[in-house]
């Protein structure tokens, strides 16, 4: 499928799912930073489906203050999810048009969460119309779809951006943190629209890698001394 035939129909399909709607309407804008910047040799894929993304972490926030963790499990085919006993985000399909879904299953008001993608190798892509990264096609922002009429998204908010063998091109980043206008309380869903990529292994920084080489070195030098 060419760049542009994968544009089209994912602009479509979001469009024909927005039109049936009811509420959380698509955020104004959302925000980027720096954060902590992560340099990779290339992306591997820019259809990143549920399925690629196991390790990636998922953290909920609630209204006392209180978090719940949990990280993503590859569920086969296309599918992929973080859950807990009390709350669980899922995707079926390719991100670039499939909404994630978030549900509250008997927990107290959720009022945000964070995805955290490094762990699993997977970025997200928030550019649509351009293809700026190598290999990373168009994205998608981050954009609400459906939910109660009391949850609105108040931002999506990207952190960590993500350098391309030592060029940031402006759409990759590893973090994605969402904040609710109204929190989705317990037995509530809200879906989303968040594209995302994969990435190959990151670069270490040099003194990860002079730490590499010491313990290498420590390694061989054990090694020799039980030998002898």
């Amino acid at each position: 499928m060419s760049h542009m035939t994968r544009h089209l129909i994912g602009t479509a399909a979001f469009f024909a799912l927005a039109s049936v709607v009811h509420a959380a309407p698509i955020p104004s804008a959302t925000s980027s930073s720096a954060g902590v910047p992560l340099d990779t040799p290339s992306l591997t894929g820019f259809q990143t489906t549920g399925n690629d993304m196991g390790g990636a972490v998922v953290t909920i926030r609630f209204a006392d203050g209180s978090t719940s963790s949990a990280a993503w499990v590859a569920g086969g085919g296309t599918a992929g999810s973080a859950s807990t006993g009390i709350w669980s985000l899922s995707l079926n399909g390719d991100s670039f048009n499939t909404p994630w879904q978030l549900k509250n299953i008997d927990a107290q008001t959720i009022v945000g969460f964070t995805f955290d993608g490094l762990p699993g190798k997977t970025v997200f892509d928030i550019v649509n119309g351009d293809t700026l990264s190598p290999g990373s096609a168009n994205g998608n922002p981050f954009g609400s779809v459906d939910g109660p009429t009391s949850v609105t998204f108040a931002d999506g908010a990207y952190t960590n951006q993500v350098l391309i063998a030592g060029t940031f091109y402006g759409d990759l980043y590893s973090l994605l943190d969402v904040q609710f206008k109204g929190g989705l309380r317990a037995g509530g869903a809200v879906t989303f629209i968040a594209d995302t990529d994969s990435i190959g292994l990151p670069v270490p920084e040099p003194e990860t890698y002079a730490l590499m080489l010491a313990g290498l070195g420590l390694v061989a030098f054990v090694a020799r001394r039980r030998r002898t």
